[in-house]
């Protein structure tokens, strides 16, 4: 089988982003997969219009963000990496296009998992310039690129690439990882991007700067009624949580500001 790279994404209530987020990776991977989990704003409709842009695009709206993994685990022994782009993560398509010829070519292929330069953003200007946030490092990288060629199965139920039970080949473990960031400038990495974790996502939000509670953070009576399909029905409750674990892994070390030009390439064309 031919290298290829799939990218999966897992959104709820993401309109504001979720475009350009898919955007920036349909020439980084050969098939993105884009689950939504019963998003009440617009962002099915902005799926629906990227699908009629980029054929490699599948979706599908599920219920439970449990079922997500399972559009992933049968290319668990292929010669697959799998990229997780949630609707908040705006990587650089320029740099990714360098960074698929070192993947393709197998520079990474004794690496279980590659982590890239993140900004978490605390705002994005206007007319998307500048990004201010957290470098990482020192704050947490959540980028998430995993070479499944390193399993021999990887079994849910659990939201994609997190949880589950992992079965490694020989000579592979969850020690094989390898930090791009660590090796390369925020300017220069080929493997960058814009977190928006505390920027407004969806136009059901109130504005200002928060951390939303992810699927695994929400608490249990929240989980039992998402899986009902009605835990939409008390989003407003929530809405403005924050997320403790956020604020630690994702807001260390001093504040930047960065240039944004190359995450928005059309807003950019069209000065």
């Amino acid at each position: 089988m031919v290298a290829q790279i799939v990218g999966i994404s897992l959104v709820r209530n993401e309109d504001i982003f979720i475009a350009q987020a898919i955007k920036n990776v349909a020439d980084f991977c050969d098939k993105i997969i884009v689950l939504d989990n019963l998003s009440t704003d617009n962002t099915w409709y902005e799926i629906q219009v990227l699908k009629k842009k980029y054929p490699h695009i599948e979706a599908h709206r599920i219920n439970d963000y449990r079922e997500s993994h399972s559009y992933i685990s049968g290319y668990a022994g292929s010669d697959t990496w799998i990229l997780g782009v949630d609707g908040d993560e705006v990587y650089d398509p320029t740099g990714l296009k360098r960074f698929r010829k070192c993947l393709l070519a197998g520079h990474f292929d004794d690496q279980w998992a590659l982590f890239g330069n993140v900004v978490n953003c605390v705002e994005l200007d206007s007319k998307r310039k500048k990004a201010i946030g957290y470098l990482s490092p020192p704050s947490r990288s959540m980028t998430k690129l995993f070479n499944f060629s390193a399993l021999e199965s990887w079994h849910g139920p659990c939201e994609r690439l997190h949880g589950g039970e992992k079965q490694f080949r020989v000579g592979f473990g969850e020690s094989q990882r390898f930090s791009v960031n660590e090796h390369n400038m925020w300017h220069e990495s080929p493997f960058r991007c814009l977190h928006l974790c505390f920027v407004q996502r969806s136009t059901k939000e109130t504005k200002g700067a928060m951390s939303r509670l992810q699927p695994g953070e929400k608490p249990q009576w929240l989980k039992h009624l998402d899986r009902l399909g009605i835990g939409r029905l008390f989003s407003g409750v929530i809405q403005n949580v924050r997320s403790p674990w956020k604020d630690s892994k994702y807001r260390r070390g001093q504040m930047q500001t960065v240039d944004a030009r190359m995450f928005f390439p059309e807003e950019q064309g069209a000065d």
